[in-house]
C-alpha cells in the first residue's frame, strides 16, 4: 500500500501506477479551528485510559470490525500506539465491556485525531460522540486551537460525525493505492 495527500502533485502516484499499483481508495481530510464539541455523548460510557494488557483482546475485536488492511493494527502496533501516543482511552459500556477506543496527539498548537473505532454492533448509541467530546477535552487542555484528521471516504458515519463536530472538509482528498503482494 502507499498513501498520498494530492495525487496531482505526487511523485510517485504515476510511477506505482505503471508498477502494478491500483487504486485503493480515497481519503478525505477534516480541519477544525476550536474544540468546541456539540454534545458529550453517552453518559453512561466510562472513558478511561487504555491498560493494554487487560484492554488488548477488545482492541483486537474492535479492530477487525472496524478497519481493513492497510488500516487494521496488531497486536504489536497496539502496544507501539499505548507507548507513543499520550492520550490512548477505551470507552467502557457499564457492563465493563469495552466498545471503543479513541488515540490522539498534540503537536504545538495542533491536535491530531490518529483513531476513533467502535463496535459496529454499538453504533448510533452516542459512543462515538462520547470519545470525541473527550479528545476535544484533551485538546483544549494540551492547548491545541485547531484539529485535523484523516478518513476513509467511504465512511460517511464517521463524515457525519466529524461535520457535526464543525470540522470541516479541506482540499486536496488523498488517496490510497495497493499493489498485490503475489503479483
Amino acid at each position: 500500500y502507499y498513501a498520498g495527500s494530492d495525487q496531482d502533485n505526487d511523485v510517485l502516484h504515476d510511477l506505482l501506477l505503471a508498477r502494478g499499483f491500483h487504486h485503493h481508495e480515497w481519503l478525505r481530510s477534516y480541519d477544525k479551528i476550536g474544540t468546541a464539541s456539540p454534545s458529550r455523548g453517552n453518559p453512561q460510557v466510562i472513558v478511561r485510559p487504555c491498560d493494554l494488557a487487560r484492554d488488548l483482546p477488545a482492541l483486537l475485536d474492535i479492530e477487525a470490525g472496524a478497519f481493513a488492511p492497510p488500516w487494521q493494527h496488531d497486536a504489536a502496533e497496539f502496544a507501539e500506539i499505548a507507548a507513543e501516543y499520550p492520550f490512548f482511552v477505551v470507552a467502557e459500556l457499564p457492563t465493563g465491556e469495552v466498545a471503543a477506543y479513541q488515540f490522539s496527539v498534540v503537536d504545538g498548537d495542533t491536535g491530531f485525531l490518529v483513531r476513533i473505532a467502535v463496535r459496529a454492533n454499538l453504533h448510533g448509541q452516542g459512543i462515538g460522540t462520547r470519545l470525541m467530546a473527550a479528545a476535544m477535552d484533551y485538546f483544549a487542555r494540551s492547548g491545541a486551537s485547531r484539529v485535523l484528521l484523516n478518513a476513509e471516504e467511504a465512511n460517511t458515519r464517521a463524515h457525519r460525525l466529524y461535520e457535526w463536530f464543525g470540522f470541516e472538509l479541506v482540499p486536496p482528498r488523498g488517496f490510497v493505492l495497493a499493489r498485490d503482494r503475489h503479483g
